[in-house]
């Protein structure tokens, strides 16, 4: 019987520290002049970008500074013929509707990809990360990465609300 209550008392501790750590929805981020809107976790810490852009935020953890949520909304420059063939081909290489196992969804409208790659060890070592794109009507691109370094449960989590929250003003 005293097995039992302690077997009892421990899984509702550890169910109270995991519900604890899962992110509830916070404040409302606007990107853009409105045209981007989602909800950042509760309790994390909110840098703006180093340029001083409406088009960007880091979301960090609220114990940590190497797991991020980085959401984008940037604006692509007029291709010119025969330049920037390298920047084009990064773009859509990092495009996880042509990445293998990207999944498509729509917000409000928009299209949107979204594809998580796990952590690699062999040089360059690179932490789990799900990177999510969108294209807006008026050709500005969306983009949420989110990078699993040291809390990577807290970091998904966070993720999720982040991408469920997601609204677009078109």
């Amino acid at each position: 019987m005293t097995a039992v209550v302690i077997a009892g008392v421990a899984t509702v501790s550890v169910w109270r520290v995991r519900a604890a750590r899962q992110p509830r929805p916070g404040d409302t981020v606007s990107l853009r002049d409105g045209r981007v809107t989602f909800r950042m976790p509760q309790g994390w810490r909110r840098v703006t970008c180093p340029d001083g852009t409406s088009g960007c935020v880091f979301l960090r953890t609220p114990r940590g500074a190497d797991d991020a949520i980085a959401v984008f909304v940037v604006t692509p420059r007029p291709y010119a013929f025969g330049a920037d063939v390298a920047a084009v081909d990064v773009v859509f290489a990092n495009d996880p509707a042509t990445s293998p196992g990207g999944r498509s969804f729509i917000v409000d409208g928009a299209p949107f990809a979204r594809v998580r790659v796990d952590a690699v060890t062999t040089p360059p070592a690179q932490p789990a990360t799900t990177v999510v794109t969108g294209h807006l009507h008026n050709g500005d691109t969306v983009s949420i990465t989110c990078t699993e370094t040291a809390e990577p449960n807290l970091v998904r989590a966070g993720c999720e609300l982040v991408i469920g929250s997601l609204h677009i003003q078109q």
